[in-house]
């Protein structure tokens, strides 16, 4: 009986204990667990927490709210930090286990895996702030670009570009007459006279009828100019055409030009020029030679003139062989190209024979001319030419065909400067600087430069004496590797040349040595690269790529060069093209090779800030010779310029200083003076680059 009782008491003892413990655990839970009426995160886990801030900062990126994401998710990555799964107690409560030890409390839990990638979304939140803080400053930037436009605008209309247009006709024979199958150049000069810049300039030009065409066959043409500042031009050149159907007369052409912002021309310009119906070429031949080479091979060379009415568009003469003893060496066709009428060309063929033709014997080929756009312009003619001893070549004269006419009046005399015997003395007296005069004259397998070697002579006088070089060298005729002697290669940074080893020694004894270069003889371009060479004496026109010395080769000596002051002195053509011992006609360096195929790199250089530069022509002109005073062209007038021509005419300052910009001024000013009277065809362009107030000579008063 006490026994019983004891028992009861004591299980009753343990649920009035248990009772109030199992329902405070109970209530901890409901309240962890969002169930309470009053929810504390004061009493949940860190990672009930980092969960919780987990799934509000995603609610709030998937809401655009990333500023609320960001600042939730970090939270969270401070309490939890890695991502994956994160575990949570789902459910928990403590339980008395009777053991044989006595009662014993047990707490039992459940817990839950969760979804948990605070850090990625941190990426995407992070990716989507930059992406606002860019548009947002892109929009920035583009308010204020908008702004300064307005601005602009409202400059721009305040003080307005205005547009003037030239325009230019220039017909292949010069006598501003377009003929039939005639081409010509249209030189269109856009100049801004006004005081804002002209911005998106477009030109459209056409012709009135489809008789003249814009090149080969559209009759309207747009010309991109773009931007053209205040006070600056821009030139673009197009060709026109005449066609077969143009009518004695005239005919027109239309152009305007646009604006971005509506400053273009107010109106249409027009302009009119003379044109001609279709008169034919006719052809004859003159000046025939014959001229023994080697061994059996012989050379034939005559002129083609076109004497008739019209110009030949796209005149050739051919040769033909009337005999097995004839073997023709390389093309039997030459093409002329465009002759004008009363203009000329001459030709030659090569031609090797067997030993049954001996010396007086007429030579057995045909010569044939043809204008390829008329058939009827073919005419085939008769010669008396007869095969030479050899030596001194045959000359024979016209062909039966048409007595020639005079190509141009006689040129009147023209008055020489003694610039060989009458060399001014300058009073600078250079100690420590040098002069290098070359002159290539004769050529071994070219026609010679006759004046080269005078050129280079007389020069090098002026160097001495006006210029003051004490330490002048001249080198005449001068091959490949006395080139490479001079200017150095390459492979060694061109310090393997006479150039850069006398400088260099000059320059440790005076800081800035000046540096005067001249060059007198053949320039030619490479047919496989466009690059313009110097051409040695020795050279072969079809190896010059191995044997010439590259223009850009002796830009970048001079760059190497440790002096800041270089004068560089170029009388030589670039075009492919020399002028001839008659002084009226030129004629191909290269044999066999259409003109059109000779093209040439720019001749100024870049980014060489110690040289100044003349040119005696641009890239595709030739540089004429000046017979009477037995120099170049170009030279002949640089001597005048520096006896004080240049100073003394009417763009000089007469200070007795001679600068670079008055030389080529009073050169370019004579130079066309010269070819306009002697009517050579076409233009010669000297060109200066560099320090163009750079003096060059002071004369003694």
């Amino acid at each position: 009986m006490r026994t019983s009782w004891w028992c009861g008491a004591s299980l009753a003892l343990v649920l009035s204990i248990a009772g109030p413990v199992q329902a405070g655990l109970f209530d901890s839970l409901k309240n962890s667990l969002g169930g309470g009426s009053q929810a504390d995160d004061s009493g949940k886990s860190p990672e009930e927490r980092a969960l919780s801030y987990y799934r509000k900062g995603k609610k709030s990126y998937e809401s655009g709210d990333y500023q609320g994401a960001r600042e939730h998710l970090s939270k969270a990555l401070e309490l939890y930090s890695s991502d994956g799964k994160i575990r949570i107690v789902k459910d928990q409560q403590v339980e008395w286990v009777e053991t044989p030890r006595g009662l014993e409390r047990r707490v039992v839990s459940d817990s839950t895996a969760y979804d948990y990638y605070p850090n990625r979304y941190m990426g995407y939140v992070s990716n989507e702030l930059a992406r606002i803080e860019k548009e947002r400053q892109q929009a920035w930037t583009a308010e204020q670009q908008n702004q300064q436009a307005q601005m602009a605008l409202q400059e721009k209309f305040a003080n307005p570009p205005h547009l003037l247009i030239r325009y230019d006709l220039i017909d292949s024979n010069r006598d501003n007459i377009l003929s039939a199958k005639e081409s010509a150049k249209v030189v269109v000069t856009v100049e801004n006279a006004g005081k804002s810049m002209a911005e998106s300039v477009e030109v459209a030009i056409w012709s009135s009828t489809s008789n003249v065409t814009l090149g080969c066959c559209d009759t309207r043409r747009k010309l991109t100019i773009g931007n053209i500042a205040p006070g600056q031009s821009v030139i673009e050149t197009l060709e026109i055409i005449a066609t077969e159907k143009v009518a004695t007369g005239s005919e027109k052409l239309s152009l305007t030009a646009t604006e971005a912002d509506g400053f273009g021309l107010p109106e249409e310009l027009q302009f009119a020029f003379a044109t001609q119906e279709y008169m034919p070429a006719a052809f004859a031949i003159v000046d025939q030679r014959v001229s023994h080479l080697t061994g059996n091979s012989y050379e034939v060379s005559y002129t083609v003139v076109n004497q008739g009415k019209g110009p030949a568009v796209d005149a050739v003469t051919q040769i033909r062989a009337e005999s097995r003893d004839i073997l023709l060496l390389g093309d039997s066709e030459v093409s002329i190209g465009q002759l004008a009428v009363n203009a000329s060309q001459r030709v030659s063929f090569t031609f090797a024979k067997t030993n049954r033709l001996k010396s007086g014997d007429r030579l057995p080929v045909a010569l044939r001319a043809i204008d390829k756009s008329d058939e009827s312009t073919q005419k085939e003619f008769t010669h008396a030419m007869v095969l030479p001893a050899g030596g001194a070549p045959q000359r024979y004269a016209a062909n039966s065909y048409q007595a020639p006419t005079p190509l141009a009046p006689a040129a009147s005399a023209i008055a020489i400067e003694p610039v060989d015997t009458d060399i001014p003395e300058g009073v600078e007296k250079i100690q420590f600087g040098r002069a290098f005069v070359i002159g290539n004259g004769r050529y071994a397998k070219l026609d010679p430069v006759d004046f080269a070697e005078n050129d280079a002579s007389v020069v090098a006088q002026y160097a001495k004496k006006t210029l003051g070089f004490k330490k002048t060298k001249t080198y005449l005729n001068e091959d490949t590797f006395g080139l490479r002697d001079i200017f150095g290669t390459k492979e060694k940074s061109f310090k393997d040349g006479d150039l850069y080893n006398m400088v260099k020694r000059d320059s440790e004894l005076q800081p800035n040595p000046p540096v005067f270069i001249y060059y007198s003889g053949h320039g030619a371009p490479g047919l496989s690269d466009g690059k313009a060479y110097l051409v040695p004496v020795d050279a072969q026109m079809e190896r010059l790529d191995q044997q010439g010395y590259p223009l850009e080769d002796l830009y970048a000596a001079i760059k190497n060069l440790p002096t800041n002051n270089v004068t560089l002195v170029l009388d030589s053509c670039f075009s492919g093209n020399t002028d001839t011992s008659s002084g009226k006609k030129t004629k191909a360096l290269y044999t066999g090779v259409s003109p059109a195929a000779f093209k040439t790199n720019e001749l100024k250089p870049d980014n060489i800030s110690n040289l100044t530069l003349f040119t005696s022509a641009s890239a595709s002109e030739v540089s004429y010779w000046h017979k009477e005073s037995r120099h170049g062209l170009f030279t002949y007038n640089f001597l005048r310029a520096l006896r004080g021509s240049a100073d003394n005419w009417v763009k000089g300052n007469k200070d007795g200083v001679v600068s670079a910009e008055e030389i080529q001024n009073f050169v370019s000013y004579e130079v066309a003076e010269y070819i306009d009277q002697t009517d050579k065809g076409s233009k010669q362009t000297p060109g200066l680059s560099g320090q163009t107030s750079k003096p060059l000579a002071i004369l003694k008063k």
